[in-house]
């Protein structure tokens, strides 16, 4: 099935620096991934909320999570995807 994933939620520590958020979906499962959507993260949010929107389809989907530079840490412990169904079958 096609799904639409309409949000992230990073689980992070607080700090006071950005989280890159890149998800790519694919419809084949031996196809490339693409680049869908890359956005960035507000780590210094409390916990429970916040989410990222990618609102993009696709059959197979990667996350990943990283920063720009070494001196913007980040301590990722886990993260859930809110997604729903839709899209050509």
């Amino acid at each position: 099935m096609r799904g639409l994933v309409a949000r992230v939620y990073p689980f992070v520590t607080k700090f006071g620096s950005l989280l890159d958020v890149t998800v790519r979906l694919a419809d084949h499962a031996q196809g490339p991934a693409t680049i869908v959507h890359t956005d960035s993260f507000d780590q210094s949010l409390p916990e429970g909320g916040h989410f990222t929107t990618p609102y993009r389809r696709g059959r197979f989907m990667e996350n990943e999570f990283g920063a720009d530079g070494p001196s913007q840490p980040y301590e990722l412990s886990g993260y859930d995807l809110d997604i729903k169904s839709g899209g050509k079958r």
